[in-house]
């Protein structure tokens, strides 16, 4: 039997207590203990401070600081990272609206998701990923458009199905696998159907997570929808770096076991671990007016405003549209407003992504760099009648490639070459 991939894990201390009642019948008692000496009973476990659930968030952010390619840590790109000016709005949402509008032609609308069978690490990292798509694509003078939207596809990487997931195993997945997205897609003589949120997430929650994604896909997505190497990194900033993410464009993902309060801003209320994603701040002078107007003021240097996705759908935790700044564009189901400063303050785990990436179709290749002089052969045949120019025509070649070139007098003495016409 395949271990299971986190049952290293367990404490070797691990024990089954069972306590029963009186009224407990014996048959259920020995079923009980039964099914745990069984192969297949991978665990129960109570959660408490220093639990199996830290020690999981533990092992995850170990793999992700471990085994990804490139920067760690936001403060290794920071300097790096291009803000803006302060007075302006980094509320990128309308991106991914707009372009859907212009492109979308049957793609679901975007922040649509409601977390059925899926996971919330997953289903906000999806929401996450329209953001970060829609403002490359409206930031890239028409040279990307997005006729669909991202899919459930991370999760289909773990192995197992039901387990805890951290944010930290979200972002090392998210580097090796790159995104998917949600449309027909046929490559190699494969055809998979993704159209549509609840059809990809059942595929990736109850299917693909015991096998992982399949080969071709893998090998496609990382071909076409690569993220580069300074794209994901372990949030470690505090107001300032914040700000310069989401000025890029970029998102801040995050669990903790906080969420929206109510449909005010600033509230908030302890639930059970979830994970959501902060994707756009704006601390301009008419937002800082807007909210101040209605009882709502900013007293910590450097704070402004963020909102953050929900992917539980039209609920109460919403923050109400009258507190949702116009110029935001539509407000995301579910979205609701905080301080930034409260958001550092109350949640864990938190993984800056930046709209970067290897390759985007629509690019084109990758560009190479220049070849350098002593990459470059040349060999070929130069000839001079007495009296006369030098003539003759040169092969060169670099690398794979070789055009022919001919030698041409300049007039003053020297020669330049041009590329002969076949």
């Amino acid at each position: 039997m395949k271990p299971h991939p986190l049952a290293h894990l367990i404490p070797s201390t691990n024990e089954f207590v069972l306590r029963t009642l009186r009224s407990l019948p014996a048959a259920l008692t020995n079923a009980l203990e039964a099914i745990y000496e069984s192969e297949t009973f991978s665990g129960c476990f109570l959660d408490i401070a220093g639990g199996w659930q830290e020690r999981i968030a533990r092992y995850d952010a170990d793999e992700f600081m471990g085994e990804t390619e490139g920067p760690k840590l936001f403060s290794e790109v920071y300097d790096s990272v291009q803000a803006g000016p302060d007075d302006a709005c980094h509320v990128y949402s309308s991106n991914a609206f707009d372009m859907w509008a212009r492109d979308g032609k049957g793609s679901e609308k975007p922040f649509s998701i409601f977390q059925d069978s899926g996971i919330c690490v997953d289903s906000s990292n999806t929401e996450m990923k329209w953001g970060l798509i829609g403002y490359l694509v409206a930031h890239s003078n028409g040279q990307f458009a997005m006729p669909w939207g991202p899919s459930h596809y991370a999760y289909a990487e773990r192995g197992s199905c039901g387990q805890g997931w951290t944010t930290s195993a979200c972002a090392t997945v998210n580097s090796r696998v790159g995104i998917c997205p949600a449309m027909l897609i046929e490559v190699d003589g494969n055809r998979l159907d993704f159209d549509g949120e609840n059809k990809h997430e059942k595929t990736v929650t109850s299917w693909w997570c015991r096998s992982g994604i399949p080969a071709w896909l893998k090998s496609w997505t990382v071909a076409n929808f690569a993220f580069a190497p300074e794209a994901i990194t372990q949030f470690d900033g505090g107001l300032d770096a914040l700000w310069k993410l989401v000025g890029e464009g970029g998102q801040l993902h995050h669990g903790s076991n906080v969420t929206s309060g109510g449909s005010t801003p600033d509230a908030w209320k302890r639930i059970g671990g979830h994970a959501q994603t902060t994707f756009g701040g704006d601390r301009s002078e008419r937002t800082v007016k807007f909210f101040a107007d209605l009882g709502y003021r900013l007293t910590t240097p450097g704070d402004f405003w963020v909102a953050t996705h929900q992917t539980w759908g039209e609920w109460s935790g919403a923050t109400a549209a009258k507190f949702w700044p116009p110029w935001w564009g539509p407000q995301p189901q579910g979205a609701w407003v905080s301080r930034a400063s409260s958001v550092l303050e109350r949640v864990r785990g938190m993984y800056a992504y930046l709209p970067r990436f290897k390759w985007f179709p629509g690019s084109g290749p990758v560009t190479p760099p220049p070849p350098s002089a002593s990459s470059i052969q040349l060999s070929g045949r130069l000839q001079a009648d007495a009296g006369g120019p030098i003539r003759g025509t040169l092969v060169a070649t670099c690398g794979q490639d070789r055009g022919e070139f001919i030698v041409v007098p300049s007039g003053d003495g020297t020669y330049s070459t041009v590329a002969k016409m076949m």
